[in-house]
């Protein structure tokens, strides 16, 4: 058995985690990365270290009536159709149980749509998931962090399952962009 002297993130504050969340959503070559309230639990110090350069160059995101529709009849998105030209930054804003969150869930694949079609980077959100996938970093409104990993091992992780070829050098850099210690 090895003992490692690594903070575990369990032992990381809310700031750090997602600091740690939106490292893994930027891993590789993300030209579509989505960020789930991305600043909730930081604290003011964690906000100022993030890197604003940080960001990757955005390849087209388009909906058309894109639509969901629960098994019950619950109408979790009613349509939304939109286009994002290369390089935009948009903030999509609404109330609580607009469908934000559901929208999101469709672009990511995470959810199908009951109607309607959306590309991302020129790729079908349904016919072409695994393109779709390879394009985005998804930073999640709640860390979907593994409480017994290090930041490394999760950066590590990530990066293996995005098929990152030069892992040591990709996540030490990520990490020393973010300030994100071991």
């Amino acid at each position: 058995l090895h003992w490692r002297s690594v903070t575990l993130v369990h032992d990381l504050s809310g700031g750090m985690k997602r600091k740690l969340s939106l490292a893994i959503a930027l891993l590789g070559d993300s030209h579509i990365v989505f960020l789930h309230e991305p600043t909730s639990g930081m604290d003011l110090y964690s906000r100022r270290s993030m890197d604003s350069g940080a960001a990757s160059q955005q390849d087209a995101v388009v909906m058309n009536q894109l639509r969901k529709v629960y098994k019950d009849g619950k109408v979790g998105v009613a349509s939304v159709s939109l286009g994002l030209p290369k390089g935009e930054c948009f903030g999509y804003l609404g109330i609580n149980g607009a469908g934000k969150t559901t929208t999101m869930k469709m672009l990511t694949g995470d959810l199908v749509a009951s109607s309607g079609s959306a590309t991302l980077g020129g790729f079908d959100i349904l016919a072409q998931q695994l393109d779709v996938r390879r394009l985005i970093g998804y930073c999640p409104q709640f860390d979907a962090l593994i409480d017994l990993l290090g930041v490394r091992e999760h950066l590590e992780l990530y990066a293996a399952i995005k098929g990152i070829s030069a892992i040591n050098d990709t996540v030490a850099t990520l990490m020393a962009q973010m300030n994100l210690d071991d």
